[in-house]
């Protein structure tokens, strides 16, 4: 059995669904668990937006997604070996600008308005 075939016999094993929709990027079939449409070619969520707007919407909130996971990796990576020492001042500013980002980050996906780009 192929890889797609396992993956996509492990999603249906967990409820998921085929859908009549394809994957965007790769033609495969979609399916549907819990919502949300999977490639399991591509092995990536898929999201289908009808509108330019929502697709505005899901693709901000996917950057923003993103850049949370990398300041949480760049926090962890900074702290990894225990505390920051008071002495190096400059580890602890790029810790402080790392968690004031993730501060406003937290912020904009917890409003349930993403911020939308203006077409021109």
């Amino acid at each position: 059995m192929s890889d797609v075939m396992k993956r996509a016999s492990d999603y249906m094993k967990r409820g998921a669904k085929l859908t009549s929709e394809t994957c965007p990027v790769c033609g495969y079939m979609l399916l549907e668990m819990e919502g949300r449409k999977v490639c399991p070619q591509c092995d990536k969520e898929v999201i289908v937006a009808k509108t330019r707007e929502e697709y505005v919407e899901a693709s901000s909130r996917i950057v923003l997604t993103r850049l949370r996971e990398v300041l949480l990796e760049n926090i962890s990576n900074l702290t990894g070996e225990g505390p920051v020492p008071l002495e190096n001042e400059e580890a602890l500013d790029l810790l402080d600008r790392y968690v004031s980002i993730l501060e406003k980050l937290e912020g904009l996906l917890s409003d349930k308005r993403t911020p939308h780009v203006r077409g021109k």
